[in-house]
């Protein structure tokens, strides 16, 4: 038996242990044998989770991008059944003359100012024919009640309201079933005829593009310029909206954030509006020469702002 030298804690001494050789030594090697098995069945198996978790991701987004194409492919053909009676870039128009105007409560530019510079612009006189088969819509879903149309945009869907939950159609889609995209949708606090000062419309921001995933395409100041005109139809009469302001705001309840029936509290709303779209962030936009008083009739269209929970992204407009 060889010995093997070991120094303990006492100084000068020292203390000779066995070195055990033989049938040990291979019963240690076969532990460490059976411990790298062990880790290798282990990696294994994490690995064998990791594909099965992707794979499950995979399915998961693919059957979630299905199902989106088909509640988009039920929007597309109700506008299928939809006649469209002219070219929504043709419909008759009156030509008015823009000035410079100066900004919300700096009236003192005005006198300053001895020349202002002026643009011609043509506004529609009405919206373009849309032969609309509202029997056929209410058969679909019976709050139907209105009609969005944004030239030469994605934005082109029924308006709903649910009578009894103002959130329904954040989370159930034409067809009653639940899930995204939802519906373009207002709340009761709103009147179906569009006669309030303000009528906010909400959608989704669709990582697809679809529902108001394009009201993003506002934030692009060319793309504001050359897109200013929206359409409401609705089973009585249709109107002509002009764009006037598109921004990044806070998520406050613009139905109850402002009190609409005094002048004060609408004055109070344009201010605001006038105010965020002129943050100075290259995202809001503010068309010169269209100022909306406290007695025109606003709609503001409204979706989430990606990795923001607590913004939001507005495209307001004004009735002509």
């Amino acid at each position: 038996m060889i010995t093997k030298r070991r120094f303990n804690f006492n100084p000068g001494k020292e203390e000779l242990v066995p070195e055990i050789k033989g049938e040990g030594a291979k019963m240690s090697g076969k532990r460490k044998k059976k411990n790298r098995t062990a880790d290798k069945k282990k990696i294994t198996v994490a690995a064998l989770i990791c594909a099965l978790i992707s794979a499950g991701m995979v399915i998961y987004m693919v059957t979630v991008a299905v199902i989106h194409r088909q509640k988009e492919n039920e929007y597309e053909a109700l506008r299928a059944a939809l006649q469209t009676g002219g070219d929504t870039a043709a419909a008759e128009r009156e030509v008015i003359v823009i000035e410079d105007v100066p900004a919300r409560g700096d009236e003192s530019t005005a006198e300053e100012t001895s020349a202002q510079q002026e643009e011609t612009v043509a506004v529609p006189l009405r919206a373009p024919e849309r032969l609309i088969d509202w029997d056929l819509l209410h058969e679909t879903n019976e709050d139907i009640y209105a009609w969005i149309v944004i030239p030469d945009s994605s934005i082109d869907y029924p308006v709903l309201q649910h009578p009894s939950d103002d959130t329904y159609y954040l989370n159930y889609n034409l067809d009653g079933s639940r899930g995204y995209p939802g519906c373009i949708y207002t709340e009761r606090a709103n009147s179906k005829d569009f006669s309030d000062f303000q009528t906010v419309l909400y959608g989704h921001n669709m990582r697809n593009g679809t529902m108001f995933a394009g009201l993003h395409n506002w934030e692009d100041a060319s793309y504001f310029d050359s897109h200013e005109f929206l359409y409401i139809y609705t089973p009585e009469e249709s109107f002509v909206y002009r764009i006037f302001a598109a921004y990044r705001y806070s998520d406050a309840h613009l139905i109850y954030a402002f009190d609409y029936s005094t002048e004060e509290g609408r004055d109070a709303f344009l201010k605001a509006a006038y105010d965020a779209a002129h943050s100075g962030d290259s995202t809001d936009h503010y068309r010169d020469g269209v100022e909306p008083d406290d007695t025109d009739h606003i709609i503001t269209l409204s979706t989430c702002v990606g990795g923001q929970s607590d913004r939001r992204y507005l495209v307001q407009a004004v009735r002509r």
